[in-house]
């Protein structure tokens, strides 16, 4: 898909780079969705959006104003208004 989007409207999409996961790289990311997944039934979207922005990946963005917002929205509602 993201091959087709840069052949189609190269000049908007800029650079990109194509990664191709190896048999173990792809089950370990199925088993890892299928967690994450889980996770979301069991606990709710509440708990999984909590979760999800501990991740350090987040940590930038948990410093911003607003952040606890955002969180809250997508905790109710799955998105950010």
């Amino acid at each position: 898909m993201g091959l087709q989007c840069n052949l189609v409207t190269p000049n908007v999409n800029g650079k990109h780079i194509f990664s191709c996961a190896g048999e173990a790289e792809r089950t370990a990311r199925a088993a890892h969705d299928d967690r994450l997944a889980a996770s979301l039934l069991q606990g709710g979207l509440p708990a999984f959006v909590d979760g999800w922005y501990r991740a350090p990946m987040w940590a930038g963005l948990r410093t911003r104003p607003g952040f606890d917002r955002i969180v809250r929205l997508r905790a109710s509602t799955g998105a950010a208004r």
